[in-house]
């Protein structure tokens, strides 16, 4: 299929599972665990706060709910890449923490020692498999080269659309895409320091 019959009818959400599905689970798991771990580290209490803060509270989930909804339909609808959306699952399990205090009613008060367990744990993790990933490429920052070993590189050819010059490619250009905008469908405005590509 081609770019548009690729999107119409919901056409792309089998490729576009089978292509996140491995990455979308490791997702979920590490949050599910991140929200176990934080629970871990705080202590329940019986809620005394007035009714001005729990209605403050009340609004608060009501904002958090609304982004969530908000930010879910924009990643499913216009940008459905989980890299450029972890704050989509990151907005869902903060919701779903904050949600405690409003079914059981209580106060949450941070263990400090474990916290800083926490905290170390994670530095740790996250250095760790950083040096891991570096290693694992010789300490070789060269994301062309790659590419070049894949056989992926397709040289970039220079278009234009009126004042605005883009490349169609791999790299070698910039900005650069996958796909030559039609000048009967297109057009370029400069918005202030925006460059702003608009359908006609």
């Amino acid at each position: 299929m081609g770019p548009i019959e690729f999107i119409k009818n919901f056409n792309w959400i089998d490729t576009w599972y089978l292509r996140i599905q491995n990455e979308l689970k490791d997702f979920l798991l590490l949050k599910l665990l991140i929200l176990i771990l934080t629970i871990s580290l705080v202590k329940f209490t019986n809620s005394n706060l007035s009714k001005a803060n729990k209605n403050k509270i009340n609004l608060f989930l009501i904002i958090l709910l609304s982004l969530f909804l908000f930010s879910f339909f924009i990643l499913f609808l216009k940008t459905p890449v989980i890299r450029m959306s972890h704050h989509v699952f990151l907005l869902f399990f903060i919701l779903i923490f904050s949600s405690l205090y409003k079914f059981f009613d209580k106060n949450f008060l941070i263990k400090k020692n474990f916290l800083f367990i926490f905290f170390i744990l994670c530095i740790l993790f996250s250095m760790t498999k950083n040096f891991n990933r570096i290693s694992k490429a010789q300490f070789v920052n060269n994301p062309k080269e790659h590419i070049l070993k894949m056989k992926l590189y397709s040289p970039s050819e220079k278009n234009s659309l009126n004042d605005f010059d883009y490349y169609v490619g791999n790299f070698d250009g910039s900005p650069i895409g996958n796909t030559l905008l039609d000048k009967n469908k297109y057009y370029y405005k400069k918005n202030y320091f925006f460059n702003m590509l608009l359908k006609k």
